[in-house]
């Protein structure tokens, strides 16, 4: 089994979300995915990181944080959109 994919959070924004752990939601419009929380000064405030995409088989709850991206294209160069999407967090 992969190690589950930590969601990296700011401890200041974690609190301020009343996160604790030991599992957060991030969500949009477009999906929803599951993660183990981090709270580390790694994450700079208002920024969440998730660090690799494991096989969907191997997460809890069977999303990734590609449920969050958009599949279009960027207008230069018709390029992938996935490197920076936003996010809210909730306990989960």
């Amino acid at each position: 089994m992969h190690p589950q994919i930590k969601e990296l959070v700011n401890p200041a924004d974690a609190a301020e979300r009343g996160l604790a752990g030991p599992r957060v939601v991030a969500w949009n419009g477009l999906g929803e995915a599951s993660f183990a929380l981090l709270a580390t000064d790694r994450a700079p405030r208002g920024v969440v990181i998730a660090e690799g995409v494991p096989w969907l088989s191997h997460v809890h709850g069977g999303r990734t944080v590609n449920a969050l991206t958009s599949q279009r294209l960027t207008d230069e160069g018709a390029g992938s959109t996935f490197y920076d999407n936003r996010v809210d967090l909730r306990s989960g």
